[in-house]
C-alpha cells in the first residue's frame, strides 16, 4: 500500500470546495425566500370581540381602512348583530356591548399587539358608526390621521376608544391604492382570506393560538354581476365574518396585492331526501366587494 501525498491533498480540496458550494447554496437559498404576500400584509386582520359586563358574547374579525383622514374599522353588518337594535321589535339584545379590537403590528420578526376598546352605543349614536342598507357591511370612524411637525402621520384616536396597548409602529390601515372594485377584479387570480376562525380547533385544546390570525389560500372562483358579490374558492367559519380578502395579481416581473373584498358567508353544500336533509361547508365563500365599503366610508 503506497502512500501518496498528493492524492490527499486532491482528496482535502475536493472536501473543502464542496463544503464552500453547500455554504454558497444555504445563503443563496435564504437570501432568495420570499414570502407569498408582503411580510407587512400580516398585520391587516383585526380580531374583534364583543362582550357584555365582561362577558364574551361573540367574535368576528375585520380590517383597517383610511379614506382621506379617516380611518375606519370595516367588518360585516351581522358581527355586531347583538349591539345593533333589531329591524323589526327595535329592541337591543346588549345594550351595553364594549368592542374588543386586537391587531398586530407590520413589525416582524416579532409583530407588536395593538389594542383598543369601545362602547358601541356611544359610536352608533354619535353617526361614526355606519351600515349598509342593503349590504352585510359595516364601517366605524375610530380615528383621524394628523401631520406632525417632522411630517410624518399620527393617528388621534376618536373620543371613546379606549388604547389599551399599542407600539411605536401602530396599526397597520389599507390605503385607497390597495383597493379593486368588482370589476377590476380577475376571476381566476389567486386569493388570500384573513381572519380569526373561532370555532375551529377544540375549546379545551386549541391546535393554534385563537389571538392570532389564520391565512387561508383561495381562488377568485366567480364574480357574481347580477348580485354584485365575489365568489371565493375558500372556506370560512364562524369568526371570519368580516375579514378582508386580498387578490393576487401577477403581472410578470411584478406581484400586486389588491384589496377585493369582505368576508360574510359560506356557501353551503346541500345533502336532501324525502326523509332528511343536511349542510355541510362546500368550501366556497362569498364576499362583497369593496365598492359597497367605498360607499359606507365616502
Amino acid at each position: 500500500m503506497t502512500n501518496n501525498p498528493f492524492k490527499r491533498i486532491k482528496h482535502h480540496i475536493a472536501r473543502a470546495v464542496v463544503a464552500v458550494l453547500v455554504t454558497l447554496a444555504l445563503h443563496c437559498d435564504s437570501a432568495l425566500a420570499r414570502r407569498l404576500i408582503p411580510d407587512n400584509n400580516l398585520g391587516y386582520p383585526v380580531l374583534i370581540t364583543l362582550k357584555s359586563k365582561g362577558k364574551l358574547v361573540s367574535s368576528g374579525s375585520g380590517i383597517y381602512i383610511s379614506f382621506a383622514d379617516s380611518i375606519y374599522l370595516v367588518t360585516a353588518k351581522h358581527v355586531l348583530d347583538s349591539g345593533l337594535p333589531d329591524p323589526w321589535t327595535n329592541q337591543i339584545q346588549y345594550p351595553d356591548l364594549v368592542v374588543e379590537l386586537l391587531s398586530y403590528s407590520k413589525d416582524l420578526p416579532v409583530p407588536q399587539r395593538n389594542a383598543f376598546a369601545f362602547e358601541l352605543a356611544a359610536f352608533r349614536n354619535s353617526g361614526a358608526l355606519k351600515l349598509h342598507q342593503s349590504r352585510d357591511l359595516a364601517a366605524i370612524k375610530i380615528g383621524v390621521t394628523a401631520k406632525q411637525a417632522d411630517g410624518s402621520l399620527r393617528i388621534l384616536y376618536a373620543t371613546g376608544v379606549s388604547v389599551l396597548e399599542t407600539c411605536p409602529s401602530g396599526i397597520l390601515v389599507a390605503g385607497m391604492e390597495t383597493i379593486r372594485t368588482f370589476d377590476q377584479v380577475l376571476i381566476g387570480n389567486e386569493a388570500i382570506l384573513y381572519g380569526y376562525p373561532a370555532s375551529l380547533g377544540f375549546p379545551d385544546n386549541h391546535q393554534f393560538d385563537p389571538l392570532r390570525p389564520l391565512l387561508r389560500k383561495g381562488l377568485i372562483a366567480a364574480a357574481d354581476p347580477q348580485r354584485r358579490t365575489l365568489v371565493i374558492d375558500g372556506a370560512v367559519y364562524r369568526g371570519n365574518s368580516g375579514g378582508p380578502v386580498f387578490e393576487i395579481d401577477q403581472d410578470f416581473p411584478q406581484t400586486h396585492y389588491y384589496l377585493v373584498g369582505i368576508s360574510t358567508e359560506f356557501i353551503p353544500l346541500v345533502q336532501a331526501t324525502e326523509d332528511f336533509k343536511m349542510q355541510f361547508n362546500s368550501g366556497y365563500s362569498v364576499a362583497e366587494p369593496m365598492d359597497f365599503v367605498l360607499e359606507l366610508i365616502r
